[in-house]
């Protein structure tokens, strides 16, 4: 036997002993359900027997082809070969990823609905507004009613009458000895209380009634708040005088909207030349 036989022989026996191990491993690769890919010099290979190209945005890794692109059936389709694709120039194929298909994405309902509330945000920068109320300061209103207490206690005149000021959430009920230091109690009442900064107005009076052991008892109703009557009262009011701002009525308070300043110091004055039994505050200018 020539040395050179030998040596092919060795090499086609290493060959053959090397087609068997694969046979082998394939027959084991597929006994456990998995495909064997023939794998050359550049890269695995086709049934056909010709290399494999990944598509566009795909890698191997580990034996496998994976996608690098978005998530989902469309984008990430793992194990997918595709085969070289010729480059599609403008105009040409289906959309690519550029301005087209930006625009396309953008063209959707939730497109519309963000340029929607750009635009509402966009013509709210350029208005102003203000709230029309009618409140107090409640604070200001138990600091009032400590001062009438302690008065009351000092005056030669009330303080034998066991007068009682006691303040409810939404009223002020008065008991005395008679109408006469009622009178005195209420007077004392709206002295403080306009010391204190606080509209007169705020306070219903009611008709005194005659309680146990001959004394008298008053109930004043706290005013807070525009009326749903008065509220459209002065909605029109406003609309008919100035025709440049909106109104809208917001529970017991008027929001006035108008793209001029002076639209709105004109409703202001209009509104307190209005003699109202309510008091009027404006607040939240913006």
């Amino acid at each position: 036997m020539q040395p050179g036989g030998g040596h092919r022989q060795g090499r086609g026996g290493r060959a053959g002993g090397g087609a068997d191990q694969g046979q082998q491993a394939s027959g084991s690769m597929q006994a456990k359900g998995l495909k064997t890919v023939l794998v050359g010099p550049v890269g695995p290979f086709a049934p056909g027997g010709q290399p494999l190209e990944h598509g566009p945005g795909r890698r191997q890794v580990g034996g496998h082809e994976i996608g690098l692109g978005a998530g989902g059936p469309q984008g990430n389709q793992a194990g997918k070969h595709h085969p070289r694709r010729k480059h599609q120039g403008p105009g040409e194929g289906g959309v690519g990823h550029g301005d087209a298909a930006r625009d396309a994405e953008r063209a959707g309902p939730f497109s519309r609905l963000w340029q929607s509330r750009t635009e509402r945000v966009r013509a709210m920068a350029d208005s102003f507004s203000f709230d029309v109320v009618s409140d107090f300061d409640r604070q200001e209103l138990v600091n009032a009613l400590d001062q009438v207490r302690r008065e009351l206690v000092q005056r030669y005149d009330l303080k034998d009458s066991n007068t009682e000021v006691d303040l409810q959430e939404e009223a002020i009920t008065i008991t005395t000895a008679s109408d006469m230091t009622l009178e005195a109690v209420l007077d004392v009442l709206r002295q403080k209380a306009t010391k204190r900064k606080l509209s007169l107005k705020i306070f219903d009076v009611q008709s005194a009634e005659p309680v146990g052991g001959n004394r008298v008892q008053q109930v004043v109703k706290l005013r807070k708040g525009l009326s749903q009557e008065l509220a459209k009262k002065l909605s029109k009011q406003v609309r008919d005088s100035i025709k440049k701002v909106t109104v809208a009525i917001q529970g017991d308070s008027l929001r006035v909207t108008g793209k001029n300043k002076d639209d709105l110091q004109q409703v202001i004055q209009l509104l307190k030349a209005e003699d109202l039994e309510v008091p009027l505050q404006f607040e939240n200018y913006r």
